[in-house]
């Protein structure tokens, strides 16, 4: 075990300043885009109303997660073709222009052609953010466990991120529609300015000396060194040879690395499933608010309940003092939301339901299950293997299940829209 864990320190990024930066920005930028839209529904609801059109909560997040699910098909045949620079860099770029066109566009298009034109280019921005997301889930799974744990804590970040700059700017710009371009505007462009400093510290990375002494020490070793490790599901030894200026020779098999965590990634699924059919048409938008009069405060007070819980969450499960089995137990559980998010929304005569503290309990608890099971479920995947080829594998196997998750959740949400 100590021999596998000095040639896992060997090959894998060792925590520096700018490490922690890239892996603080990369997980900031994973969720961006998405995280600027949410946070704009109530613009782009006051631009393509429900009462005329379907309720933009539940059609935008479709053509954005179907995209992920498609291309998360050929993610890693993408991420062995194209460079990280592409496929991350680039990538990111093409998001942070495409976010601003989206609001472009629903400034001056306001019929149903507004809206087609709004929802495909939210299929091109699910596409690169597709891209961008698995890449740095297989590039940040090259880094150690403490740069690993600085990724996935920020993810949540991504979200709180734009909730916090919104609060400004309602503060600023107030919450009357005559501002709310303006609101809405300023909010994607601080998204570009998170992606733009990303794709900087990225790049910045890429050029340092860690890295090529990263990329060196991966391609020769200088001593032979025989590593024994064992896969929690299978009780045989794999034994690697690695000799002194000589690659890898053994393939990983995709079935033995799927059957490894086959487990993991249907409760990564059933995890997301839950969470994006609920959040955030039913446990935001459909709820009627008595605390607050204002669109645009309560749903983004109720989103950063949602962000903070999943924050901390994730938090919580850096500490790694929890079974697979506990964390399954909890995804099970997760389904009681169902029942309290709809009475919420549906039941407006019931004291207990419709109490908006309960409301605002009720998605914090969300929140912070779902960043627990979540980002526990990621972390005791990556855990499955000391084997780097193995590692990619893994983590796109999982990443797939997590964006098939969140697919599967956005259309599944049409059957809670209210008609």
């Amino acid at each position: 075990m100590e021999k596998t864990k000095l040639l896992e320190d060997k090959f894998s990024y060792q925590t520096t300043f700018l490490s922690k930066i890239t892996s603080a920005l990369l997980g900031i930028s994973t969720l961006i885009a998405w995280s600027a839209i949410l946070n704009s529904f109530d613009f782009f609801l006051f631009k393509y109303p429900k009462e005329i059109f379907h309720d933009v909560t539940f059609l935008f997040p479709i053509p954005l997660r179907f995209a992920t699910f498609i291309w998360g098909l050929a993610m890693g045949k993408i991420y062995k073709k194209y460079s990280i620079k592409i496929n991350i860099g680039l990538s990111l770029l093409i998001q942070s222009l495409l976010i601003v066109i989206l609001v472009i566009t629903a400034q001056f298009i306001e019929n149903v052609y507004g809206l087609i034109i709004c929802m495909v280019l939210c299929f091109i921005i699910g596409t690169f953010n597709c891209i961008s997301q698995n890449c740095s889930i297989a590039f940040i799974s090259q880094f150690d466990k403490s740069n690993q744990g600085i990724f996935w804590i920020f993810t949540s970040l991504s979200g709180l991120s734009m909730n916090f700059a919104r609060v400004v700017i309602l503060a600023i710009c107030g919450k009357d529609e005559d501002g709310i371009t303006k609101r809405t505007l300023t909010c994607f462009i601080i998204a570009c300015l998170i992606i733009y400093a990303t794709i900087f510290s990225l790049f910045k990375f890429l050029k340092s000396e860690q890295n090529n002494q990263y990329s060196h020490s991966r391609s020769t070793s200088t001593t032979e060194t025989v590593v024994k490790s064992t896969l929690e599901s299978q009780s045989e030894e794999i034994t690697i040879e690695f000799t002194e200026n000589e690659q890898i020779q053994s393939k990983p098999s995709f079935k033995s690395c799927l059957k490894s965590v086959r487990y993991i990634a249907l409760f990564l699924f059933t995890n997301y499933v839950i969470s994006f059919m609920l959040f955030p048409g039913v446990s935001i938008y459909q709820k009627r608010y008595s605390f607050i009069d204002s669109l645009a405060w309560s749903s983004l007070i109720m989103q950063i309940l949602f962000n903070l819980g999943d924050f901390f969450g994730k938090i919580v499960s850096s500490f790694h003092f929890y079974s697979s089995v506990l964390l399954y137990t909890l995804t099970i559980l997760r389904g009681i939301f169902f029942y309290t998010f709809l009475m919420s929304a549906r039941e407006p005569d019931n004291q207990f339901f419709r109490n908006d503290y309960f409301a605002m309990v009720d998605i914090f608890i969300f929140g912070l299950t779902h960043g627990f099971v979540a980002s526990g479920l990621m972390q005791i995947g990556a855990k499955k293997s000391s084997n780097l080829e193995e590692k990619n594998i893994i983590s796109f196997i999982l990443a797939f299940f997590f964006t098939l998750g969140l697919s599967a959740g956005t259309f599944l949400a049409l059957i809670l829209e209210e008609h």
